[in-house]
C-alpha cells in the first residue's frame, strides 16, 4: 500500500551490457507490486513500471532484483502512506 522508486543498475535489470557502466545504480524504475509464494509467504519477484524500456507491470524475478538494486548498492525512496482513494476526477 505503498509507493517506491528504486535506484537500479539498468545493464543487471535489463540483462544488457551496454547499460552496466559501472556497476553502480544508474536507473530509477517504480515498483508496483510484490509476488509471494502463496504457501510459504517467500518473495518470488517484484513487478515494475520502468520508463527506459517503455514496460508498465513487468515481472522481475527476486534474484535478479535483488542483484541490480541492492548488491549495487541501490537505495529507494518509500511512501509514508497510501493516497486515499478519491470518487471523481483528483
Amino acid at each position: 500500500g505503498q509507493g517506491v522508486i528504486a535506484s537500479v543498475n539498468a545493464g543487471i535489470l535489463w540483462n544488457d551490457a551496454a547499460y552496466y557502466d559501472n556497476g553502480q545504480p544508474n536507473h530509477a524504475i517504480v515498483v508496483t507490486g510484490v509476488s509471494r509464494d502463496p504457501h510459504t509467504g517467500d518473495i518470488q519477484g517484484f513487478y515494475i513500471n520502468d520508463s527506459g524500456t517503455g514496460n508498465s507491470g513487468e515481472f522481475v524475478e527476486a534474484a535478479q532484483f535483488q542483484t541490480g538494486w541492492l548488491e549495487t548498492g541501490g537505495l529507494s525512496g518509500v511512501t509514508d502512506a497510501m493516497r486515499p482513494a478519491v470518487d471523481g476526477p483528483a
